[in-house]
């Protein structure tokens, strides 16, 4: 997976979980429904997309959501450290009471927040060191035709 589309993963996850966390705030919808209605209306996240194909062919949001993120990964639509987040946010919606719910999805917020900036961090790293291979690429060029 290239860098930016892992800072663009783990920045779709953030808003997709401040998503469902608001929905569970606000409104009295079932886990399936909430994430139907996020792939309708919001931009496309690989794993909420498939969990809601499944769900709407009738399959119950846990087992949806893990099949869900077991297509994304062999897609190549989840960096590798997003594997067991995915996993263990779906296995823990649906199985507290409210308060247990919002304090879920706060904390996979942070996780995901915190990934990003490590993603974004890492490929502004790697960025420089590319330009900077270039340039000495060039100088060595440079030197072997004089």
């Amino acid at each position: 997976m290239r860098l930016d589309d892992a800072v663009c993963f783990w920045a779709r996850f953030r808003d997709f979980v401040r998503y469902v966390e608001d929905h569970f705030r606000y409104l009295s919808r079932t886990t399936a429904e909430t994430v139907a209605e996020y792939d309708r209306t919001q931009p496309y996240f690989a794993p909420a997309a498939e969990c809601a194909a499944q769900c709407r062919a009738g399959a119950e949001f846990p087992s949806a959501w893990q099949q869900a993120v077991q297509t994304a990964v062999r897609r190549g639509d989840v960096p590798p450290q997003g594997i067991r987040l995915l996993t263990e946010f779906g296995a823990g919606l649906g199985a507290t009471d409210l308060s247990g719910q919002l304090a879920h999805c706060a904390l996979y917020r942070q996780l995901c927040e915190e990934q990003r900036a490590a993603s974004l961090e890492e490929k502004q790293k790697k960025s420089r060191m590319y330009v900077l291979l270039g340039a000495a690429a060039g100088l060595g060029l440079n030197l072997l035709l004089l």
